[in-house]
């Protein structure tokens, strides 16, 4: 069933990652690589999938987890049609995915300030996060922005157009919230994107999402939070829902 309503982040419990790099392949980067098996007890009480009860899981940058003892992989796209035989999964967004936000940026010689391009949004754009690009400094951070621009901890060091700037902000945590018959516990993905930092695919691309298993019923809930396809004009495609073995 579908339902529409508040969307409620959990900020406590457990960071499996908080992106500190964009090199692909590095478990800083929240790109390929980045797989936790949550071991037995985990979970603080028995969630039964598929008539087996766990209380361990593996999570996936992904966008996905899956149950028992053959985990998915750092590369699991399509956690619901790859043959990996693991005992189940749920996709809250299965695709290629990396950690941060990209969005198109103007800058100018000497300032710290970028402008927004062509559909460029600041909506994904977090104080104190690394920020990256042609003509910015490594190891520049975000200070500040607005709706419509952004202001840097260094200058830029050239003038440019409509080009890519990415803030290193992505984010995977888990944490167990509520009291005992009604606890649920939260997987959760924040501000991730498709993989690249191509305009015409990732500008302005969005996902916050969580994995909720609930205690009560052994439901599986999916939240999503602010989500946006930006103002990509490629076709986006992503696996959503359940798997058994």
């Amino acid at each position: 069933s579908q339902f529409t309503g508040s969307y409620t982040p959990i900020t406590g419990g457990t960071v499996l990652v908080s992106q500190t790099t964009t090199t692909t392949s590095n478990a800083g980067s929240l790109d390929d690589g980045t797989v936790y098996t949550l071991p037995g007890g985990t979970i603080p009480f028995t969630f039964t999938y598929d008539g087996v009860g766990y209380t361990g899981l593996t999570v996936g940058n992904n966008g996905s987890i899956s149950f028992g003892a053959t985990p998915m992989t750092a590369t699991t796209y399509g956690a619901l049609s790859t043959t990996t035989a693991y005992a189940g999964a749920v996709a809250a967004y299965s695709r290629d995915l990396q950690g941060g936000y990209v969005f198109s940026a103007n800058r100018t010689l000497g300032s710290p300030v970028l402008t927004m391009g062509t559909g460029g949004s600041t909506a994904g754009v977090t104080v104190g996060s690394t920020i990256s690009g042609t003509g910015i400094p490594i190891g520049t951070t975000v200070l500040s922005f607005d709706a419509t621009s952004v202001t840097m901890s260094a200058n830029a060091t050239s003038t440019g157009t409509n080009t890519a700037a990415w803030v290193w902000n992505g984010e995977m945590r888990y944490e167990t919230v509520g009291v005992s018959p009604n606890q649920e516990f939260v997987i959760q993905w924040s501000n991730m994107k498709p993989w690249g930092t191509t305009l015409t695919t990732v500008n302005s691309f969005r996902m916050n999402m969580q994995i909720r298993l609930k205690e009560i019923d052994n439901s599986v809930e999916i939240h999503y939070g602010a989500c946006t396809p930006g103002v990509a004009t490629s076709t986006v495609t992503a696996q959503v829902g359940l798997r058994g073995p």
